[in-house]
Order: structure tokens, then C-alpha cells, then sequence
């Protein structure tokens, strides 16, 4: 036997077949070569020795491996070393093949006893020859046997010794000496220092220098005998090196084991007897390679979270939809529908084409599709004459019904290339069109295909139902005629199953091979049915009168022909015959008999269909209050419009929100909605079927029985009605989710359908896209907030951005450096438009200085003659270009991108505002990219409307898909820009056919096997990127620009059919490639000729282009489009004008222009505030920031707006002669000014008194129940009254309660700081107002009502304090004082200086002097003895005692010492001096040991005098002057400077009171001690 033969090939005979053995290595099938080291057939062969020869030439064999054979052992090389094998594993004959469980056997055993000193290298077996093979010696073998630990059987002490047979190495290879230098197989175990540079260390554990010498266990037997390999076996040992290879990559790099390194100084030798000793650290390799294989084995949701794959679209459904050849969309929507087995030609159509008609006859009832299709082609006329075109309105729904579910094409493809479908050209009319179906009646269809098939599948689950049955019953037959709904289906369904239930029951039984019926448990109701059915009083029920089937049959036509017959007896007297043998009274027995009916007359179909018509047609909807809806909704809150709705009728609700938010109010158990069927409706069904039903026969008998009759109708008509109301609340539901839903999708499209931003001055066209700085500070705080700008270049790259301080002018606190900085910028880049952005009105500020400096910039050019090389060019041209257009724009999606998971992806070295400055050039530059790149669920949470939170989240994403799609179609999708650029592969789900994960197959598939660049849409199909149906869908929506592809192209491609086409680059869909072929050559007057040499198909597009588009005018296409109708059998008129419009110009932008916020928009943008909350009549509260010298108030609202009083319109209050800044007021605003960002407002006393309640009032529904909500207001008046004994107050404010002081602290318990609530009080012509300071703490405030009409009336003004504060309602006094109070406190408790309570402080103040002996400290606490009250307390060293001073919280400040303080860091510094100043006061006093009159500390409480230098001291930290932030104007005075921008909280919650606190001396506020000489100054 050959050594070829062993390795399973034929020997080669020459040195071109070892070239080709290395060949087959090179693709894969080969051994793994270690680094350094190739295998090659160059080598000189005559330097080896004879027997080499032999071995190669198959001449002889070593017989030593005989011996072995024959003593039970051959030798098995395996990944890591040699191994003796037990001989039965060896057949003879078989050349060393072994059978499948000896080779398991052997595996099994191998994990248990493999011991190796082979490297971590290569693991595959060598399939060439190797060089030769000699004699091993005994030294050999007895390294064979320390390997293996196994004693080698038959060793022959003399003859023939098997030597190890040593791989080839190349020349380059470097590890092995070969070629020239002679190295033979004597040498592999020769002394270092004579092999010489051979001797590498790392060689002594190499684990293939057997490899090729025993066969693979796995070859066949054929390819041993034949000398060939079987694909089987070639599979086979590519899977086991790919999991050698990745067993090695799991392990790293290089060698592992002992031989992964040398250290210096240790020897080869010694290495050897270390390995020899511990082994080579790879004894369990082959446990590794389980255990990776085994991991490999894993599926996904093995390893991952089952939510997190699901997120990721990555389950086998997901995998199915990118598989399945229909779009994606589709598949979701038909998610829990049956679906069919695909046929030959792929997928099966979702409704059978012998359907189709059915299907449209279906969708095409009245009200379906469209109001508008329903008034043009379905109504009839008067004379009852269907409109002309009413057939040819029916064809194009059946064929739009084909288009979607049997060729399975999406809208935005029929919409653009189906149009002549959807239209009606009259021959007799030139040029004149009838729309037959809109592009929202194409949604409409694509929607009620999804419930048709769901109508169909369970109509015919009830056919089958039905037939199994194997009964004949006509009226079952006339039921399912008119089946028309789900409703009816699932009507008609119970109906059968009532009727024919014993039946059913047998059915099943035999179908499920069941010995006894199957056991159903049914509800109550149906079991007493079942029961009484079977027994004898069923003959009393049919003895009452006609049948329920023969009463819908006479109720649906009003004609009756079934007439009741009156039995002779009385009714309970017919029952009494009935009782006998079943024990039960006549009474009894007749109940029984009338339930048998009413239950046969609620469950017939007929009149279910009659019940629900009845409610569509006339039912109403009803409102009322709950209890708790009574005091939370008052006049001013949104739910008040239907706090008592009576009687609405259903028709009017579908076109508005009313029901959503009614559903809404319910979930708050603030009122209760009824659906209801009116009175007079009601009765009018009851009357009808009475008519049907009753006796016409007059007798006492007759009258007797219709009694009965009345009595069974009643009860029926209830339940009747009952399942109906249901039906009607999903109805409007549904109608009313609709509406919201398309209300949303066009507001999103008038966003999106925008082209991208263009200038003014000539020099772009539309559809270029800018380059782009976008600029914003956020919300404006000079303290706190640069100036971010941010530069995209025209391809959306992001190539710079700068962070600036102020760019005010030097003289308003700007930094010159700054602007020169932005100056430069502008120099430098040049960008077509500048975004300004932000979150304050202070960006009009940014705005007003980027103009200013953008203009110095311009003018520079213009100065300079830059970048204006033609002649022609006007001096008023020149100053157009060089103009810097700066503009706001919307910042919905910016303010969602720049704290999201895809911005830190994608920019993590950029700011939250830089990421925000992203997102608004990308929106300059494509308003569709950056709302498709938000995903489905951001995308949802933009507001497009104030109702959609009220919607389905599938509702609100499904109708958002829409505009996204139909835009898409529009602009088209680059689609090798989307390969290559993830923010633009955004576009690509949104192509017609596609979605998220059609779309990320495409991704891999174009990146795998076509490397990255698609060069024709034909590739598309005919590299597997797409499916049919899919490619239909998407091919006209993908772009290939040709200009881009030529590199690609000539680097990757010279095929046919990767050869550029123009028309891929153009909306032409690849169907009409021929059509578009045909008129540029008619267009250029080519001939057969001519075409047939042309390079490329659409040369003569491209010469048509090249030379004069509009040649194109001069076909006619008329003529050319009924040739095609002759030919292609369909109509083609209006896609060969959208042919020849497209080659006119490939790709034209067709959307609207770029469209900036309107004035209102950007005050809502900047502001927050909306027309409900800031509008002409309105009172608001604002702050006094200063009183200019015309006497006239500049104010500023929460919001951060401006607002001016005039002099003229200010209050003559004595009070209002006295403000000071930070002073609340209430003002009337006069006049919104939208572009200024201000307001004009009022404060006379007239016009606050008058209030705005009638302006804030919500105004009530249509159908507003006023006499119902009279009512009810009056109830409750004499409830309270009632109550207490006496007429109690009520006054209409939602704080007012007939509370006690104690009941008033006990509801306050569990509400948040600085809830309040008003109260009658004890006192003549007062109130009482408790508000929650702390837990467990209230404070109770009298307040003085002046001018009272009456003993029961609010008197204005309210007065506090004797009258300090004054109010004119009850709002102001609330926001003024009470919410001003709490913000005090609120702003208190969170500063580290607070302690808690007083005990709390002092324990502090004690344990930190004695923790820091020779410090003072200080700090406040809550003084709960006095509500409303805060001490600083404060201890000099560990010797003094703790002082305390008081801190009074007054509306919007802290009263110290007589003297009121803005905020904590003002309250801090105004202590620290009033205690130097009284230091410095008591050291000049003779023999003073303390600064407190001799160490006693004065009460604070006995008086409010103090001494004058430190009442100096006050007034100056109170009044002193402040440097003004704000860059401008004038500084203030009071102690205050005007609002940061930064929008103060909201009066009525948290948060501190937005004033500047003043300097207190030269530490800026926080000035040491430097009296009594014993502290160190506060810290």
C-alpha cells in the first residue's frame, strides 16, 4: 500500500500534481499551515533520501507499522499529538476506514486520555504526501510512549525502525531547512547544535508533524479506494476546520501550552522536561472545542434576553417576514389571519381572484371608502338611478383589491405607477379625467382588505360549521346571504350553535373520537335554555305565538305574514296543564316558557342587525359626573365642555376627539358615559316588533296572551339593545381613532413633504442641499449656557463645530474674542443658511446678534469683490450672494435626538446642545430624513395633535407610516448612500415593499455577496437581494446615481449586466424600461439600426437627455398608448406622460418648499406658552424687574417672556406707586406681539377686577344637560347647608372646603408642600387659608374680605396682615402669597444649610464646633413652635452657647431682622453682616466678654429695633446694588436683578424664586466673621 493510497488520493506522478494537492489546500480543504510556514511543490526532490522517494512513488511501506497492526496498535495522529490506537479499529482492506461508532467510541474515549505535546497551531490533517519516511529509532519510541502513556505493542528491538515523518517546509517558511541545505527525516531528532537554526523551541510541540500520515477517521471508503473524495467528505472536513479554526481563535494567538514562550536563559532541553513532566498545557483542547461547539449549537434565545431579541427583530417570526415574498407591512397586517400555501409561482394571493368582485362589491358599499365616493358613484338619485359611473367606480376598486392581494403590491406603487387604473378618461373628451379613487381612498381599501379577509375567513368557518351539520335550513340559507359584517357572522354563529347544539355536540364528538359527547361548559343562561328546550313546557313557548325566526323575517320587511294564534286558555291556565308530573306552580312553568322565547328572540341575527342599526342611526351619547368629578371638574378644566352631555347623537362624534377623551375622564372615575338608545327610538323598535308579534284577535283571552307577548319583547328588546350599546362605543371608537389618526398623518406630512432649505439669491436650485450651521446657546443663562455651532457640509457630514462664550456686542458683556472666533467661522465655511435654535426667548437674542455679525461678514465679502468672478454680476447680486440667510426652523425631532441612545452612537464627543445643533442642520438639509431616522416609537412622541396620547400606539404608528411612505416615494432612496451611510439607510424601511427588517436584509445581503455597491436595479433580482413581489414594490424607489457608481463599476465589474443604466436613476420603474427605450428613440428618430448598436439599452435615453429633453413633447403618446392597449392589454395614457414628464427630468424635486415655523409656532417653540395659556384677556402673574423712567413696568412672565405695563394702563393703588423688582402682580394682557417675544399688559384695578373666568372658561358642548348641572349645584349647596346647621358658605374656587382648621390639616396630611386649602372662617368678613408647610406643620392665615355684597359673597380686595399684602381674588392670593411662601420654603429645605428642625440644627451646630474646635457654624431649621417660621442658629467656638435669630417667610423672600432677602445666599450674607456689624458695635463697649450684651442673647420676638449701624448693614445687603447679568439696560435696585432665562418652576409647585442675590462684601456674599476675635469666620 502507497502512502497515497493512505491519504485517499492517487499518488501524483509528477510535480504538477503536488501543485495541485497544495491547490486544493488553498480553497479551503487543505491543512492550516502555522504562521511562518506554507506548504510548496517547489522543492528540489533529488536531495531526498531514496526511501522518501519510495514513499512518495508508493513503492513501500515501513513494515514497522505493520507490526503494529498485527500487536493491536496502529498510530492515530489527532489534533495535539500521537496516540496508539486498539488494531480493531483497523479493517483490513478498508485502507484504515472506520465505522461511525467505532469513530464515536473513540472520540468518547479520546476526552477522557488525551495527552499531547503537540502546539496550539494548525488542527487539520494533511491530505498531500509528505516528504518521505524513515525508520523510528527506540529514542523515538519511547517518546511515542511517554506521549501516549501507553506501552507500544510488538516493539521490535531490531530491523526496520519507523522514524517520524516531518511535514515539508517552504524556503520562506523559515522553521524547517529545506531546498539547497539537504534537511532529510534523520535530522527531526538530532541535537540542537546540529540541526542549527531548525532548532527552534517552539517546533519540539508541534501538533502536525504527523498530520497526513494517518488518514482522517472521517474519509470514506470510496475516496480510499479510488482516490477521491465524495462531496460529503469534503463537507465534512470543512466543518471540522471550521471549528479547529475558531477552537484556535478562542484560544489566541500563537502557541499555547508550556511551548507558548521561552524564558531567557532556559534551553530547549529544558523546556522538553518540563512538558514531559506537566504536559503541554492543551490536554483538555479538545473539551474546549465541546464546549465551543456546544455554545455554537445555541440559538439565540439561549443566550439573549427573549425582550431584548424580540427588539431587535431577530425571532423566527422575523425571520420569516424578511423570507416571505410579500411586504412587510402587509405580513404585520395580517398578523393572527390564516394564511395559505405558497404555489409555484409564489406566494398564495390573500383573496382568491374568483373573490375579487365579491370583495369589491363589499368594500364599495356606502360609507366605506370615502364620503366622496359614496356621493359620486354610489348614491342613487331620487329616481333611484345609480350614477353613470358607478360600474366603472366598482372596476377600480376590484383591480386596486387584485393590486394588493394577489400581486401584492403597497399604495405608493399603485398610487405612481397604476394611475390609469384609478382614473376615468372619456375618448369622446380629450384630456378630460374623473378620479375615480384618491390616494387616501387607496389607504382606505389597503384597510379594509385586512378586515374583508377576516370577514370572509369566518364566513366561511360558519359555511363549514354549517355543512357539518348536515342539516337543511332556509333560514340559515337567507341569514348567510346577507352576512355582511363580522358582527352578523359571529350573530349568526351563536344562532347555530343555540339551534342545532345537541348536533354540534355529536359532531365534535365524532370528529374527536370520543365515547361520549363532549363535555362544554356553557353559561347559565344557555344551560336553563337548553334544559327547558328539551323538556315539555317548550310546547308552552310555542303555543305563546309566532317563532323569533318568523318574527325577524316580518320585522325586516314591516310586513307581517306570520300571524299569532291565541290559545283558548288564559295563559296561566294553559301553564297549569303544563305543571303536571314536573312539581312546579303555573307561574313557574310560564317564566320558563318565556324565557325559551326571549332568549330565541335576542339570539336571532336579524334583529341583533336590526338593534345595531337602530343605534347607528339614532344613538346618542350621555355624560355625568361622578362624585368626584363633581368638585374636580369646574368650569376651567378641559373636561367640563361634556361634564354633563345629554343626549349627543352618535353621527355627530366621529369627526372629533369628544368620545376619546370622555373614555379618558372615565378611566379617572370622573364621570360615567352611556351610550343609549332614545326614548322615543326605543320605542319605536319596541313598537314595531309589538306589531309583529301580537294578536290582532280582540278578547279577553287575546289581550291576556299579548300581555305575555309585551312582557317577552320587553325583556328581549333589553338584551337586544345591550349587546348593541357595546357595539356602538367600538364603533365611534373606531371612527373617532381614525380621525385622529389621518389628523396626525397630515400634519406630519406637511412637516416632511418639504424640500430641503434653498436660498433666495439664484444660486441653488430646489433639491440642493445646503451646507448648514446651526447655532444655539439653550436656554440663554449667561452664567451657564456657550454657544454651540455646529457645520454640515452639502453631504450631511458633520465637519465642525465650536463652542463660543456671550456674542453680545463688548458693550452688553459680549466677548470680542468670541465673535471674532464666529467670524471667522463664517469666513471659513461659508454656509449656505444658518439654523438658530433654542429653548428661551433669549434666543431672539442669539438670533439679533448671528444677523448683526453674519452682516459684518457679508459686507466684508462684498467689500473685498470675493467668490464673484463674472462680469455680469450686479452690485445688488453680489450683495445677495454674499448674504448670510439665517432662520429658525422646527426643533420637535432635535429636542428627542440630542439626549438619545442614536446621537451618543453617532456623535459621543459632542455636547447634548452640539447634538442638538445636529439635528437642526439635518433638518434644514431634510426635514423627511430626520423624521424617519426618529423610529416608530420616538416618531409617536412628537405632538402632532393634543389628542393623540389618547390613541393605540399601533393606531397612532400605523397612520404616522403613511405620509413617511408616500414622501419616500416621492424624493426616492440612494440606495448605495444608504448601504454605505447609516442615517440616510434610515429612508430605506419606509420604500414601498419594505420595512425595518426587509430592509436590514437588504443591508447584509448587498454588503455580503455583492460587496457593498449595487450597480443596476436588475441585480436586485438577479443576485438574490429581492424576491419578485418585493422588487415590483421597490425597484422605481431606488436610486442608483450613475455619476457615483462609474468608480465602483470600474473596479468591480465588467459584466453585461453591471453596466450602468440611466434609467435607474429615475422614478421609470424597470416594467416600463422598454416603454421609456422606445420613446427616446422615437423622440431622436433612431432607427433598427442605430439601436442595434448602441453600448448600453437606454443609450437613446441618454442621448435624448444629452441633446434636447424636450423633444420628448413632440410624440404623441395618445396614439402610442392605445397601441400598447392593444398589445399589452392594459392601459398605459397617464404612465407614459409620467414617463416622458420623468426623462425630462430624472428624479425632480416634487415637493413643496422648504417651510420655516410660523410666528406663532416659534413663540410656542421658544416660550411653551400656548393660545390657552397666554392670549389677548387673560390675567396672568408677572414679576417686576424694574420701573423705567417713563413710569412705565417691565415685567417678566414665567415663561421668560417680557412684558410692559404702560404708564397709562398701571394701577392707582397707593401700593402700586411703591414696586419693587421681583414684585408679583396680576396683569391683563392687551396685545400679543409674536415676532418681539412680549407682551403689552394692564394692571388697573378695573380690569383685574372684572377677571378672565369668562375668557378661561371652557365652553360647554352643544348639548350641555345646564338644568342637569343646576341641579346639581344646588344639591350640594343644601347638602352643606344641611350639615353644619346654618346656611354654610360655597364659594366656586376648587381650593374652597366647609373645612375646620383641624379637618383642613387633616386633608392636607397627604398632599405635597405648599398645597393649601380655603376656609370659612370664625371671624366676620374674613377667610382662612391653611397651606402645608412641612409634614406636620400648618400654617393658618386670616384673610379680610373687603366690600362685600352680601353675607355669602367674596369680597375684593382680600387683605393679609393688616393689610400688607392686598389681592383681588382668590387665584392671586393663592399664586401671590401662599405658592411664593412655599417656594421659599421649598428653597430652604433644599439647601445644605438646612438641618431639619431646631433640635436637629443645634445637635448639629454641636457635634461640628467640637469636631473643629476653634470654628464657628451655623445654620437653619424649621421652627415648628411658629409655622411659617425658620431660625438661623449659630455657635462662635465649642465654649459658646447656640444663638438663634428668626427668619420670617414672607411671599417671595426671607425676612431677617425687619429686612426682606431674595433668596438663601442673600439671607446668608445679610446675617453674616448684621453679626459683624453688631461685633464691631460690642467691642468698642468697655469690658464686653461677648457681642450679645454680655453673652445674653436679645429676643428676637420682644421688638423689631435694632441698632443702627447694623440696620445699615441691612439695608445695604438688602438694597445694595448688583451687577446686571443680563448685559443691558440699567442695573436694578431693591436688592434684585431680573429673571435668568432659564423659565422659573411653575407658581403653583416647587422650586426657588429666580432672583440674583446681591454681594455682601468682598468675598462676593460670603464675607468671614472678623469680630470678638474667637471664631474663625463662618464657613
Amino acid at each position: 500500500m502507497s502512502t497515497a493510497d493512505l491519504l485517499g488520493r492517487a499518488a501524483p506522478e509528477d510535480d504538477d500534481m503536488d501543485a495541485d494537492a497544495e491547490g486544493e489546500e488553498a480553497e479551503g480543504e487543505g491543512v492550516d499551515i502555522g504562521p511562518g510556514a506554507e506548504d510548496s511543490s517547489e522543492e528540489d526532490t533529488d536531495d531526498d533520501s531514496e526511501e522518501e522517494r519510495q514513499l512518495r512513488a508508493g513503492k513501500s511501506f515501513p513494515t514497522h507499522l505493520d507490526a503494529m497492526t498485527r500487536s493491536g496498535f496502529y498510530l492515530e495522529e489527532e489534533d495535539s499529538g500521537l496516540r496508539s490506537v486498539p488494531a480493531r479499529a483497523i479493517v483490513p482492506g478498508s485502507h484504515f476506514i472506520e465505522d461511525e461508532e467505532d469513530t464515536t467510541s473513540r472520540k468518547k474515549k479520546k476526552r477522557r486520555k488525551h495527552k499531547s505535546s503537540g502546539e496550539d497551531g494548525s488542527r487539520k490533517r494533511r491530505k498531500d504526501s509528505d516528504d518521505g519516511a524513515d525508520d523510528l529509532d527506540e529514542d523515538d519510541l519511547d517518546l511515542l510512549e511517554e506521549n501516549t502513556g501507553q506501552k507500544l505493542g510488538g516493539r521490535n528491538s531490531g530491523g526496520h525502525k519507523l522514524k517520524r515523518l516531518r511535514r515539508r517546509r517552504s524556503v520562506s517558511g523559515g522553521s524547517d531547512a529545506s531546498g539547497g541545505e539537504g534537511g532529510n527525516l534523520a535530522d527531526i531528532f538530532d541535537d540542537d547544535d546540529v540541526r542549527g537554526e531548525a532548532a527552534d523551541p517552539g517546533n519540539l510541540f508541534d501538533a502536525d508533524e504527523m498530520a497526513g500520515f494517518i488518514e482522517d477517521d472521517t474519509q470514506s471508503d470510496s475516496s480510499g479506494r479510488h482516490g477521491s473524495d465524495s462531496e460529503d467528505d469534503r463537507r465534512s472536513r470543512k466543518q471540522k476546520q471550521k471549528k479547529r479554526t475558531k477552537t484556535k481563535k478562542a484560544r489566541g494567538p500563537g502557541r499555547s501550552g508550556f511551548g507558548a514562550g521561552m524564558v531567557e536563559g532556559i534551553t530547549a532541553e529544558a523546556w522538553q522536561e518540563v512538558t514531559d513532566v506537566f504536559g503541554n498545557g492543551a490536554d483538555y483542547a479538545d473539551a474546549l472545542e465541546d464546549d465551543i461547539d456546544a455554545a455554537q449549537d445555541k440559538a439565540l434565545k439561549d443566550i439573549y434576553d427573549p425582550a431584548e431579541i424580540e427588539s431587535r427583530m431577530l425571532t423566527e417570526a422575523d425571520d420569516a417576514i424578511r423570507a416571505i415574498d410579500i411586504p412587510e407591512r402587509m405580513q404585520l397586517a395580517s398578523a393572527g389571519l390564516p394564511s395559505f400555501p405558497p404555489t409555484e409561482s409564489g406566494p398564495a394571493p390573500y383573496i382568491a381572484e374568483e373573490d375579487l368582485e365579491e370583495a369589491a362589491t363589499w368594500m364599495a358599499s356606502p360609507g366605506r371608502i370615502s364620503a366622496r365616493a359614496t356621493d359620486m358613484f354610489l348614491n342613487r338619485d331620487d329616481n333611484g338611478n345609480l350614477p353613470p359611473l358607478h360600474d366603472t367606480f366598482l372596476q377600480a376598486v376590484q383591480n386596486t383589491i387584485k393590486f394588493m392581494n394577489v400581486e401584492f403590491l403597497e399604495v405608493p406603487f399603485i398610487w405612481n405607477h397604476r394611475t390609469d387604473f384609478l382614473v376615468f378618461s372619456d375618448p369622446s373628451v380629450p384630456g378630460e379625467t374623473v378620479v375615480l379613487l384618491e390616494l387616501a381612498d387607496l389607504w382606505r381599501i389597503s384597510a379594509l382588505s385586512v378586515k374583508y379577509r377576516s370577514f370572509a375567513n369566518r364566513k366561511q368557518d360558519l359555511r363549514n360549521l354549517y355543512s357539518s351539520l348536515d342539516v337543511e335550513d332556509d333560514y340559515f340559507e337567507d341569514i348567510y346571504g346577507s352576512l355582511d359584517n363580522v358582527e352578523e357572522v359571529a350573530d349568526a354563529n351563536d344562532w347555530l350553535a343555540m339551534k342545532y347544539a345537541q348536533r354540534i355536540a355529536e359532531v365534535n364528538a365524532v370528529r374527536d373520537g370520543a365515547e361520549e359527547l363532549r363535555k362544554v361548559k356553557r353559561a347559565t343562561r344557555e344551560s336553563r335554555y337548553e334544559n327547558a328546550k328539551r323538556s315539555v313546557i317548550s310546547k308552552l313557548a310555542e303555543a305563546v305565538g309566532v317563532s323569533a325566526t318568523e318574527l325577524s323575517q316580518d320585522f325586516a320587511t314591516l310586513n307581517k305574514t306570520h300571524f299569532a294564534d291565541d290559545p283558548e286558555k288564559l295563559p296561566l291556565d294553559l301553564a297549569q296543564e303544563f305543571t303536571k308530573g314536573e312539581g312546579m306552580k303555573a307561574e313557574v312553568t310560564l317564566s320558563i316558557a318565556k324565557m325559551i322565547l326571549v332568549h330565541e328572540i335576542s339570539k336571532d341575527p336579524m334583529l341583533k342587525k336590526e338593534a345595531r342599526r337602530f343605534f347607528k342611526d339614532y344613538g346618542v351619547v350621555s355624560v355625568v359626573p361622578t362624585e368626584k368629578g363633581l368638585d374636580k371638574i369646574d368650569e376651567m378644566h378641559p373636561f367640563f365642555n361634556f361634564k354633563y352631555l345629554k343626549n349627543k347623537p352618535i353621527v355627530h362624534m366621529y369627526r372629533t376627539a369628544q368620545f376619546l377623551q370622555i373614555l379618558s375622564a372615565e378611566e379617572e372615575d370622573l364621570v360615567k358615559c352611556s351610550v343609549l338608545l332614545p326614548d322615543d327610538a326605543s320605542r319605536k323598535f319596541l313598537g314595531d316588533l309589538q306589531k309583529m308579534y301580537k294578536s290582532d284577535y280582540v278578547s279577553s283571552a287575546a289581550e291576556e296572551w299579548n300581555k305575555v307577548r309585551e312582557s317577552i319583547l320587553e325583556e328581549a328588546v333589553g338584551i337586544l339593545v345591550e349587546g348593541a350599546q357595546l357595539w356602538a362605543r367600538n364603533l365611534i371608537i373606531e371612527a373617532e381613532e381614525e380621525f385622529v389618526g389621518n389628523l396626525c398623518a397630515f400634519r406630519l406630512d406637511q412637516r416632511i413633504d418639504a424640500a430641503p432649505f434653498m436660498r433666495h439669491d439664484g444660486t441653488m436650485e430646489k433639491g440642493d442641499i445646503p451646507t448648514v450651521l446651526a447655532v444655539s446657546h439653550g436656554a440663554g443663562d449667561p452664567k451657564r449656557d456657550s454657544v454651540i455651532a455646529v457645520y454640515l457640509d452639502s453631504d450631511g457630514h458633520f465637519r465642525e463645530h465650536v463652542k463660543l462664550d456671550r456674542l453680545d456686542e463688548p458693550n452688553f458683556g459680549g466677548d470680542p474674542a468670541a465673535r471674532e472666533t464666529f467670524k471667522d467661522l463664517l469666513e471659513r465655511r461659508r454656509p449656505q443658511v444658518i439654523v438658530i435654535g433654542g429653548f428661551s426667548p433669549n434666543t431672539k437674542r442669539l438670533m439679533s446678534d448671528v444677523r448683526q455679525i453674519a452682516d459684518e461678514v457679508s459686507q466684508a465679502i462684498v467689500d473685498r469683490h470675493e467668490d464673484f468672478n463674472e462680469e455680469y454680476v450686479s452690485a445688488d447680486d453680489r450683495a445677495k450672494r454674499a448674504h448670510f440667510e439665517v432662520i429658525y426652523t422646527y426643533d420637535d425631532v432635535a429636542r428627542i435626538y440630542q439626549n438619545s441612545k442614536r446621537a451618543a452612537t453617532e456623535f459621543p464627543e459632542l455636547s447634548s446642545l452640539g447634538k442638538y445643533c445636529v439635528a437642526l442642520a439635518r433638518y434644514a438639509q431634510s426635514p423627511l430624513n430626520e423624521y424617519a431616522a426618529l423610529g416608530s416609537a420616538d416618531l409617536a412622541s412628537v405632538t402632532y395633535d393634543q389628542n393623540q396620547k389618547l390613541l393605540r400606539k399601533e393606531t397612532i404608528t400605523r397612520a404616522l407610516e403613511r405620509p413617511l411612505m408616500e414622501v419616500t416615494a416621492k424624493v426616492g432612496v440612494d440606495i448605495n448612500r444608504a448601504i454605505r451611510n447609516s442615517y440616510y439607510f434610515h429612508l430605506l424601511p419606509y420604500v414601498s415593499g419594505l420595512g425595518p427588517r426587509k430592509a436590514s436584509s437588504i443591508l447584509q445581503k448587498i454588503n455580503g455577496p455583492i460587496g457593498g455597491t449595487l450597480s443596476s436595479r436588475s441585480n436586485l433580482i438577479t443576485s438574490q437581494v429581492m424576491t419578485k413581489n418585493i422588487f415590483m414594490n421597490a425597484a422605481a424607489y431606488l436610486r442608483i446615481p450613475q455619476d457615483e457608481l462609474n468608480a465602483d463599476l470600474k473596479r468591480n465589474t465588467d459584466g453585461e449586466q453591471d453596466k450602468p443604466d440611466i434609467l435607474d436613476d429615475t422614478r421609470i420603474h424597470p416594467e416600463d424600461y422598454e416603454v421609456a427605450r422606445k420613446m427616446a428613440a422615437d423622440a431622436m428618430e433612431y432607427d433598427e439600426e442605430d439601436i442595434s448598436g448602441f453600448a448600453t439599452a437606454s443609450q437613446a435615453v441618454q442621448d435624448v437627455l444629452d441633446d434636447d429633453p424636450e423633444k420628448l413633447d413632440d410624440l404623441s403618446l395618445d396614439d402610442f398608448a392605445r397601441e400598447l392597449a392593444n398589445i399589452l392589454r392594459v392601459p398605459k395614457r397617464l404612465t407614459l406622460y409620467a414617463i416622458r414628464d420623468e426623462m425630462k427630468g430624472p428624479y425632480k424635486e416634487s415637493r413643496r418648499d422648504f417651510t420655516q415655523p410660523s410666528a406663532m409656532e416659534r413663540f410656542t417653540t421658544l416660550t411653551g406658552e400656548t393660545k390657552l395659556t397666554l392670549d389677548y384677556g387673560l390675567i396672568i402673574p408677572v414679576r417686576v424687574v424694574r420701573v423705567r423712567a417713563d413710569e412705565s413696568i417691565l415685567c417678566r412672565l414665567d415663561s421668560g417672556i417680557d412684558g410692559i405695563v404702560a404708564q397709562a394702563y398701571r394701577s392707582q393703588r397707593p401700593e402700586a406707586s411703591r414696586l419693587r423688582p421681583g414684585e408679583l402682580l396680576q396683569a391683563l394682557v392687551m396685545e400679543l406681539k409674536l415676532e418681539e417675544l412680549e407682551v403689552e399688559l394692564s394692571t388697573q384695578d378695573d380690569a383685574i377686577r372684572a377677571g378672565d373666568k369668562e375668557r378661561r372658561r371652557v365652553q360647554p358642548d352643544q348639548y350641555f344637560d345646564l338644568s342637569r348641572a343646576d341641579a346639581d349645584k344646588n344639591s350640594q349647596a343644601a347638602i352643606l347647608k344641611k350639615s353644619s346647621g346654618r346656611q354654610r358658605r360655597v364659594i366656586k374656587h376648587p381650593n374652597f372646603h366647609n373645612f375646620s382648621a383641624g379637618e383642613a390639616e387633616e386633608y392636607l396630611t397627604h398632599q405635597p408642600r405648599g398645597e393649601c386649602v380655603i376656609r370659612p372662617s370664625s371671624k366676620e368678613d374674613h377667610l382662612a387659608v391653611t397651606w402645608k408647610v412641612e409634614d406636620g406643620v400648618f400654617q393658618h392665615i386670616a384673610i379680610f374680605e373687603m366690600n362685600k355684597t352680601n353675607e355669602f359673597s367674596l369680597g375684593s380686595p382680600l387683605k393679609i396682615a393688616g393689610g400688607k399684602y392686598s389681592y383681588i381674588d382668590l387665584d392671586e392670593l393663592i399664586f401671590s402669597h401662599v405658592k411664593q411662601m412655599a417656594r421659599k420654603v421649598e428653597e430652604m429645605i433644599n439647601n445644605e444649610k438646612y438641618k431639619g428642625t431646631q433640635q436637629q440644627l443645634d445637635l448639629f451646630l454641636q457635634n461640628n464646633t467640637m469636631a473643629n474646635p476653634g470654628k464657628s457654624a451655623y445654620g437653619f431649621g424649621l421652627d415648628k413652635q411658629r409655622p411659617g417660621q425658620f431660625v438661623v442658629s449659630f455657635r462662635v467656638n465649642q465654649h459658646t452657647e447656640i444663638q438663634s435669630w428668626p427668619i420670617k417667610v414672607v411671599p417671595g423672600a426671607f425676612s431677617l431682622l425687619g429686612q426682606d432677602h431674595g433668596d438663601v445666599m442673600a439671607l446668608c450674607t445679610a446675617f453674616k453682616m448684621a453679626y459683624q456689624t453688631r461685633t464691631s458695635n460690642a467691642a468698642r463697649i468697655p469690658n464686653s466678654k461677648t457681642p450679645y450684651h454680655q453673652g445674653q442673647t436679645p429676643n428676637p420676638y420682644a421688638g423689631r429695633q435694632t441698632p443702627n449701624p447694623a440696620q445699615r448693614a441691612l439695608q445695604l445687603a438688602a438694597g445694595g446694588r448688583t451687577p446686571n447679568p443680563s448685559g443691558r439696560g440699567t442695573p436694578l435696585a431693591g436688592g434684585a436683578s431680573p429673571y435668568s432665562s432659564r423659565p422659573p418652576a411653575s407658581a403653583y409647585g416647587g422650586g426657588t424664586t429666580p432672583l440674583q442675590q446681591p454681594i455682601g462684601g468682598p468675598s462676593g456674599g460670603q464675607q468671614p466673621w472678623q469680630g470678638g476675635g474667637q471664631g474663625q469666620g463662618y464657613r
